[in-house]
């Protein structure tokens, strides 16, 4: 493989073995049709992958640990579909192109297959949210968690005049970060 076809810059103290791993790996992305400039965020979804599946090795990883870690991803509160979505592509790639594991093709149903599994359903229903498309799950859990700092930050906003949008924006913001109270309470 010439340097033309590759543009990927090893890390800091990488070994050369490794170095030609991900150079395999940037080249089955680029047979499946990946853009340029988008192989670097599919490598760092299976380094995670490698680093949680840690002390077994990548070959010891199953179907079930696949399933796991994209469950736990879907957990994190910055994990939209679109990202679930591009580390099971990621992972798919790495099983079936670069380390031709027999249990990964054909791609198990219940990591993405068709139908999709219903906690993806659930969790790409939560990211669109209601009409006005903002997340229900944090704000349900935010609302549950910080029932009373909500309460005494709007108490606050009302004592002060500010006008009934602001306190609905300013909640709605907050419950978006997982912040449940502010600067005045």
């Amino acid at each position: 493989m010439n340097n033309a076809e590759c543009d990927r810059v090893p890390s800091p103290g990488e070994r050369p073995e490794e170095s030609r791993f991900w150079e395999r790996y940037w080249e089955a992305l680029r047979r499946r049709g990946v853009k340029p400039g988008i192989e670097r965020w599919y490598e760092l979804h299976c380094v995670r992958f490698i680093r949680w599946l840690k002390p077994r090795r990548l070959r010891e990883a199953v179907a079930k640990d696949v399933t796991e870690w994209l469950r736990l991803m879907a957990g994190q509160p910055d994990s939209g579909v679109w990202k679930l979505r591009q580390a099971e592509k990621a992972l798919r790639v790495l099983f079936q192109d670069v380390l031709g594991m027999n249990w990964s093709v054909p791609w198990p149903v219940g990591v993405f297959g068709d139908p999709e599994p219903g906690w993806l359903r659930e969790h790409e229903m939560d990211q669109k949210g209601a009409d006005d498309g903002q997340p229900l799950v944090d704000q349900r859990v935010v609302r549950q968690r910080f029932a009373t700092e909500l309460e005494r930050t709007v108490r606050a906003l009302r004592v002060m005049h500010y006008s009934y949008r602001t306190e609905e924006s300013w909640a709605s913001s907050n419950m978006r970060s997982g912040r449940g109270s502010c600067q005045w309470c």
